[in-house]
């Protein structure tokens, strides 16, 4: 979805929210006005629900699950919950609503397809997607408890995944408590309730907030994002993209740039390339080329019956990968597209292509790329290379770390593409004559890092 598109949906998204706000506002003052069609004391109107019996709260439930799928907001229907039935009917309706939205969410999203969806959500879910596939019910969870975190974005996702009616359903129930707690409890207040429910509701969303916030921030370390860009990519919001989509903004706090350089760092896979050169980027002020995730891009395109060869890549700020303005920085990182990506890496045309615009993009100013033939084929005149290389098996285990994956199935999967890219005509893996070799076996990512600025800068010195 590009970012007009995006913007028009958001527009379409808001009309229907405040339309549908303005006839409910409408409805309650016709009511009012006309008297005798409903009783609008909160007391009176309670005896009136409990005579009706089980009837009332399956309706309830029933209407507040449509509305939820018509972007009501959650808070709405918990404050409605509270004041119609009270805390102890009115919260447990509320879950049983919210889980009821994303159970219909996720079925309309399955049978129209990720376009409509994406229509529907007003939003890019990309990477919700690949982050509910690869976590589950624990992705879930965690969303619901996120603040500021809109429920359709990841309602209609969920039907694009993997993930069971049950798997949403359950998950929206558990991750919804402590807010629907604490609006149902302001609703039970309004509905005639202790104005000790009001506070204790309150305070009990701020809580919640203070602790989805720490939520984000711990999982922004673990994926190695700034909180800001996670919650854009949850919320599904285009990326907020540099000055140029090709060249990132260098770190504030880096130390200055030494002189201008290319770096290339190549190796197998699982050598730690692309943690060690976005990082050797950042300290020294370059920006950093992620060509592995090109070809990435490429495989995926293929998995979807696209041309690979002629593929849309972009990156942001944040070092989002998009892929046709899709966010796919998980999901160029799955096995299967790991496996594809050296086959397409191989065809002539996919390369001599992605090869042209890495040459272009490094032709100026201060750069870190890494991959397998950077040193040899596609910058051979680079300052500085090196030639990253570590134990199979520990190469093996960091790939399996990072994407919860059996480290046997890794290591054979490695194996085969190793042996792939040494021996391949088109630009096998090999390190450059005048690299520099660096097995990183049992050295932490700070120790490489640090290596390999401190030879930048005296390569920079010597220059």
């Amino acid at each position: 979805m590009t970012d007009q598109a995006h913007a028009r949906a958001v527009r379409r998204q808001a009309m229907v929210r405040l339309g549908l706000f303005f006839v409910v506002i409408f409805a309650v003052a016709i009511a009012v006005i006309v008297g005798g069609i409903i009783d609008v004391k909160p007391k009176a109107l309670q005896e009136e629900i409990r005579s009706t019996g089980p009837l009332a709260p399956l309706v309830y439930v029933v209407f507040s699950g449509i509305l939820g799928a018509l972007f009501v907001p959650g808070p709405v229907m918990a404050i409605a919950g509270g004041l119609l039935f009270g805390p102890w009917v009115g919260i447990p309706l509320g879950l049983l609503s919210a889980a009821l939205t994303a159970v219909v969410c996720r079925e309309i999203s399955a049978r129209l397809g990720r376009n409509a969806a994406e229509d529907l959500a007003g939003a890019t879910l990309g990477q919700l997607t690949a982050w509910l596939d690869r976590y589950g019910l624990v992705a879930v969870i965690a969303f619901r408890l996120l603040p500021a975190m809109p429920d359709a974005p990841l309602n209609y996702a969920a039907g694009l995944t993997r993930l069971k009616a049950w798997q949403i359903g359950v998950g929206t129930l558990i991750g919804s408590i402590p807010r629907t707690l604490g609006w149902g409890l302001v609703g039970a207040s309004a509905g005639g309730g202790s104005n000790w429910l009001a506070v204790a509701g309150g305070a009990l969303i701020v809580a919640a907030d203070a602790g989805g916030a720490l939520i984000a921030i711990l999982a922004a370390r673990y994926l190695g994002i700034s909180p800001r860009a996670l919650i854009r990519r949850m919320r599904g919001q285009p990326a907020e993209h540099a000055a140029s989509p090709w060249r990132g903004q260098p770190d504030p706090g880096a130390s200055p740039t030494i002189a201008p350089m290319r770096i290339a760092i190549d190796g197998p896979a699982g050598a730690g390339k692309s943690t060690v050169a976005r990082l050797v980027a950042a300290n020294l002020g370059f920006t950093y080329l992620d060509t592995g995730a090109m070809y990435r891009c490429a495989a995926l395109a293929s998995l979807r019956g696209l041309p690979p060869g002629d593929v849309d890549v972009d990156f942001d700020a944040e070092g989002a990968v998009y892929l046709g303005g899709e966010d796919v920085s998980l999901l160029i990182r799955t096995p299967e597209v790991s496996s594809l990506a050296s086959q397409v890496a191989a065809e002539p045309d996919v390369r001599a292509g992605l090869v042209a615009r890495q040459r272009e993009l490094m032709s100026q100013g201060d750069w870190v790329a890494e991959g397998r033939d950077i040193g040899t084929v596609v910058a051979p005149d680079a300052e500085l290379k090196i030639f990253l290389d570590a134990d199979p098996l520990e190469r093996a285990q960091r790939r399996a770390d990072q994407l919860g994956a059996d480290v046997q199935e890794i290591l054979a999967q490695q194996q085969e593409r190793d042996e792939r890219d040494r021996t391949r005509q088109t630009s096998p893996l090999m390190a450059a004559d005048d690299a520099v070799r660096l097995d990183t076996t049992g050295m932490s990512i700070d120790q490489v890092v640090a290596k390999i600025a401190e030879l930048a800068k005296s390569r920079g010195a010597a220059a």
